[in-house]
């Protein structure tokens, strides 16, 4: 190998710097004086000074160096790539490769695993349409390489100005300013083929906000702005966004989600929507009523839901004519005024298999009852009241999920509420029983805070109650003692199944509750009343639950199931 290398390198070194020399004789510069002689080969080198001498040598060298590398990686290269080519997997067409890539959902990673793939990746648009990313160049290569494919943008502007203490009410953020200009731009060529735009800003305004969006959308079907801290930093008049927003021209949008801003509901963005969510927004010289009527623009709206929406005016005169919305399946009102509520349930008409959410604040002089519509027809225009078969009551605002999953499906009616006042709560429930639900079956109260569920207001509510097959009750330490039977106490006499999660229930109490509701001589009482048997029974964190109550229930025709939650450790460290 030393023979070989002292054979070929120094020649080459040799030619290099003959080349160098005669080529840019302008920069290396002759000596005026003649010098000694030196050998023949190296008679053009010899006539520079020594530091001249010693950068073309280094010249030499390192160009040398730099092609015998870039030639060893093309040598590389083409042998990998004739050895890739003869494997099983680069039989496959291109087109499969595409489709395999789609699934992977990585496209900066395939397009560097080999040129084949890069290749294959860089002419595959759709590979690129799905872009949820906080890098704003990625954002735009990945618009570039998506073509006129339908694409997806997910982008959120630099957070930090939300925690800068120089923030000052009214006053942008340049630096996020200079982004959200930068990403308009980006937008401004690719508008045509979007089909999904989630935008969250933060330190802009909602007006500068929607001048940057001043571009139509054709191909626009789902639309999400959050302007981050609009809601608290900015008035109402500022957290309005421009009425010409999108130019207009949003014909094929249909899901429409606000957050902290608002669109005029002058717009022609609430067109055809089949879903609206709406979170902390302010309508401005608008009611609840212009509200739904201006949603009479969306025959096919699906879902609808209301969380913290204020408007600035009342409706004085009762609604004539409702507006049917005959395909809504959701509707979810939160934390809205009394009023407000009142005035959108009057204002509409919905259908019967509707799933109605509704979680309501402390108000003096309102109840659930008072949010009804009074004087129009309240089953006509929420007949999904009539025929809910499942019915939700949380107190607090912890999540119910945390204690029972809740039903997806159509009849399903939740109602909760925050009270810190004992009298207020009462009176809310109380109220509940005045509506009518001669088909509810599954009843779940969920009581987070203090205990207003006592014997009596119990007794009250699951008395108009008698169609009942399940009952679920957590944290209601007084609901125990009513369920057991007697000749004077018949509550929900057709009951299947009852949980009682974390209310406190002896064993005794358990007991008493399973024998008067099994083994009944009969189907109905010496009055007539219809009486099903018990056939389930869940306890959680039960008091006096020993093995001979646990003995004496599984002696009974029922499915019997306990749960003992683990003392928290006292000493965790020892």
């Amino acid at each position: 190998m030393s023979e070989i290398t002292s054979a070929v390198i120094p020649p080459m070194i040799q030619d290099l710097i003959e080349h160098i020399c005669l080529k840019y004789p302008q920069t290396f510069a002759p000596i005026p004086s003649p010098s000694i002689l030196t050998p023949v080969n190296a008679s053009k080198l010899s006539r520079l000074p020594v530091v001249q001498q010693c950068e073309v040598i280094a010249l030499a060298c390192d160009f040398a160096a730099s092609t015998l590398y870039s030639h060893r990686q093309h040598l590389l290269s083409t042998v990998q790539g004739s050895h890739n080519r003869q494997q099983p997997i680069y039989r496959l067409p291109n087109e499969v490769f595409s489709i395999i890539f789609e699934f992977a959902n990585a496209p900066l990673k395939v397009s560097h695993v080999s040129k084949l793939w890069r290749q294959i990746a860089l002419n595959t648009p759709t590979l690129w349409t799905s872009i949820h990313y906080l890098n704003l160049s990625l954002i735009e290569l990945f618009l570039d390489r998506a073509k006129s494919a339908p694409a997806e943008v997910r982008f959120h502007t630099d957070r930090t100005a939300l925690y800068s203490p120089l923030r000052i009410r009214n006053d942008y953020c340049p630096k996020t300013d200079a982004v959200m200009t930068r990403f308009a731009s980006t937008l401004q060529s690719h508008a045509h083929h979007l089909r999904s735009l989630d935008l969250e800003c933060c330190g802009i305004s909602p007006r500068f906000f929607g001048h940057h969006l001043n571009m139509a959308m054709p191909a626009l079907s789902s639309l999400s702005l959050n302007s981050e801290d609009a809601h608290s930093r900015y008035d109402i008049a500022l957290r309005e966004m421009p009425f010409g927003v999108f130019e207009g021209q949003t014909p094929c949008l249909r899901k429409l989600t606000l957050k902290r801003l608002c669109i005029p509901l002058a717009s022609s963005i609430y067109n055809g929507l089949t879903s609206i969510c709406l979170t902390l927004v302010s309508f401005i010289n608008s009611s609840p009523h212009d509200f739904t009527r201006r949603l009479a623009g969306c025959p096919s709206l699906k879902s609808l839901s209301l969380n913290v929406v204020e408007f600035d005016e009342v409706d004085e005169n009762p609604v004539l004519q409702p507006v049917h919305f005959p395909h809504l399946k959701t509707m979810e009102l939160e934390d809205l005024e009394g009023d407000v509520v009142r005035d959108i349930f009057a204002s509409v008409k919905v259908p019967v298999t509707l799933r109605l959410s509704l979680r309501v604040v402390d108000e003096a002089d309102s109840t659930w009852y008072d949010m009804l519509p009074q004087g129009t027809d309240v089953m006509g225009n929420l007949p999904s009241l009539c025929a809910a078969t499942q019915l939700n009551v949380r107190c607090e605002l912890d999540s119910l999920s945390e204690v029972r999953g809740s039903s997806k499906s159509s009849g399903f009616f939740e109602l909760q509420f925050c009270g810190d006042e004992g009298a207020f709560s009462r009176q809310w429930l109380f109220s509940l029983a005045q509506i009518p639900f001669p088909m509810l079956q599954d009843l779940t109260i969920c009581n987070r805070g203090e205990d207003f569920f006592d014997s009596d207001l119990i007794s009250h509510i699951l008395g108009h109650l008698p169609t009942l097959i399940s009952l679920y009750l957590y944290r209601c330490t007084a609901a125990a003692q009513t369920l057991i039977l007697s000749p004077t106490s018949r509550l929900c006499p057709l009951l299947q199944s009852l949980a009682l999660d974390e209310c406190g229930a002896s064993g005794v109490t358990a007991i008493a509750i399973a024998r008067s509701r099994s083994n009944l001589d009969g189907n109905a009482d010496h009055q007539g009343t219809k009486i099903s048997c018990l056939r389930r029974l869940f306890v959680r964190n039960g008091v006096g639950f020993d093995a001979d109550v646990i003995r004496t229930l599984q002696e009974l025709p029922i499915e019997l199931e306990t749960c003992e939650d683990p003392e928290p450790d006292a000493n965790p460290t020892a």
